[in-house]
């Protein structure tokens, strides 16, 4: 009887390992890619503002920003290639970005052997005359392409990915990775890898790096002046991060956002605007650099206060689950907004705060729109902007109400008509005498704390003013939450 329990035990354990080993790990793929790498330097030499502003900056220092270059890179500039983006069905809008038609032509440049390969890949993405321009300027810049980045970096480029590879298998990175997906509560498929497309900077050229994601595709500068690798793999870390936060079950996206919005602690809904970056931030720039190097980064881990004091907050409890093995939960959730109010007691009150997340209801032709949202942009760091650009209808203004977002609301036409319909629809307006022929700016707190901003426009001058008060206040006052802007 010993002999047969012992033996079914080894064979349980022996069931118990295999299925353990065999269990494959998340892989990260690091590769310089000579097709998106082109087209990623196509669009940043472009101006487009969703380029890397490192790549355009070692474009525009070159010999190679000529007038020809110039002519071949508006024609890309002039294409309309975002303007349809898609969120996934029943998936919270706040959690998740949206995807563009530019980010699947990324995405699948990452994978095309040359230019016909991607033209293959991507056809209808696009119209055809759409994708016809794109990859003439695509041939057109390639020997400027070769010249200035390929030829002259990609040696140095190759020894020193090798180099990287090497520093991760020592460091055992992936391992590291799977602690933090399992805190994430990541639903991310193993037999996927996640692939980080490096863009060689010069070695001269020593201002920094950035990254963006789509997808299971990575983006990253990749500076040749680099001497830190655990800097630089804190970045990739931070920016894979918000993949696995945005491959959570669709059910644990649903519990966080219901445990920060229905909690009754202030300022909640910053909170939860903030916490994608700030743990991304907690666990690669901080937890992951000191797991490589034992210490944590003497300098400042994010560019943004808000997001860099509120990960420095939350890296004990961050760490505690990760070395743990837990999954976000609501007590997590309940302890980062405490944490959050902590850190910034007046945050409800901060424009910058205020700014950080809106949804904007307009009635103006798509041109006159962009006009002003490029100067929201100039002044303000804005981490997510939506648009309703229908007609002020209740319908409308039932999706603006039912965002956690600042609503945001520009009258630039039918005012009379426009602010009484508004005041009828948002109860709370009806406190304030609104003048339907004067420019003016309200910044008010609705009930729920949801910030509203409401801007009349009765000429151009008044939408720079409107910014331009915002700025010099920087936080709410109810006794001047109308100001006239004539």
């Amino acid at each position: 009887m010993r002999r047969l329990t012992f033996l079914a035990l080894l064979i349980a354990l022996g069931q118990y390992t295999f299925a353990y080993v065999s269990k494959p790990k998340i892989q990260i793929k690091f590769q310089i890619h000579p097709v998106h790498y082109l087209v990623s330097f196509v669009e940043a030499a472009s101006g487009n503002s969703s380029g890397s502003k490192h790549l355009r900056r070692v474009y525009q220092a070159s010999d190679f920003n000529t007038p020809k270059n110039r002519k071949i890179l508006d024609r890309f500039k002039a294409l309309a290639l975002d303007y349809e983006s898609f969120k996934y069905p029943g998936f919270p809008n706040a959690h998740m970005t949206s995807t563009s038609l530019w980010d699947l032509f990324k995405m699948a440049a990452s994978q095309s052997s040359d230019l016909a390969d991607l033209q293959q890949r991507t056809a209808g993405i696009y119209p055809a005359s759409i994708q016809k321009i794109l990859f003439e300027v695509f041939k057109e810049m390639k020997p400027t392409f070769e010249q200035l980045f390929w030829k002259p970096l990609i040696k140095d480029a190759q020894a020193k990915l090798q180099d990287l590879e090497k520093y991760l298998a020592k460091n055992q990175v992936s391992e590291k990775f799977e602690q933090i997906a399992r805190f994430y509560g990541s639903q991310w498929n193993s037999d996927l890898p996640f692939v980080v497309n490096l863009h060689p900077l010069p070695a001269s050229y020593r201002r920094g790096s950035s990254a963006e994601f789509r997808g299971n595709i990575l983006t990253c500068d990749f500076p040749l002046a680099m001497r830190n690798k655990a800097i630089f793999l804190g970045i990739v870390i931070h920016e894979l991060s918000h993949i696995l936060y945005e491959q959570q079950s669709v059910q644990l996206q649903k519990n966080i956002e219901q445990w920060f919005l229905d909690n009754d602690l202030k300022n909640r809904q910053f909170a939860y605007q903030w916490i994608n970056e700030a743990l991304a931030t907690a666990c690669g720039n901080a937890w992951f650099f000191r797991e490589l190097t034992d210490s944590l980064e003497t300098g400042s881990w994010y560019g943004n206060p808000y997001i860099d004091q509120f990960a420095r907050k939350m890296l004990p409890e961050v760490s505690r689950y990760i070395q743990a093995g837990k999954t976000i939960d609501q007590a997590f959730v309940t302890n980062s907004i405490r944490t959050f109010a902590q850190a910034f007691p007046n945050a409800l009150y901060e424009y910058d705060q205020w700014m950080n997340n809106i949804l904007v209801l307009h009635a103006m032709p798509p041109q006159q729109y962009r006009k002003l949202e490029h100067l929201l942009y100039e002044n303000f760091r804005i981490s997510r902007n939506r648009t309703i650009s229908n007609a002020f209808t209740t319908e409308t203004l039932k999706r603006l109400k039912q965002s956690t977002a600042t609503n945001v609301i520009v009258v630039a036409q039918n005012h009379q008509k426009s602010l009484r319909f508004l005041q009828k629809e948002m109860g709370s307006l009806s406190q304030f005498t609104l003048n339907p022929k004067e420019s003016f700016l309200l910044t008010y707190l609705r009930p729920n704390q949801i910030p509203l901003i409401v801007v009349n426009l009765q000429n151009k001058q008044a939408w720079p003013k409107a910014i331009a008060q915002i700025r010099k206040m920087k936080k709410y006052d109810p006794k001047r939450a109308l100001i006239k802007l004539n």
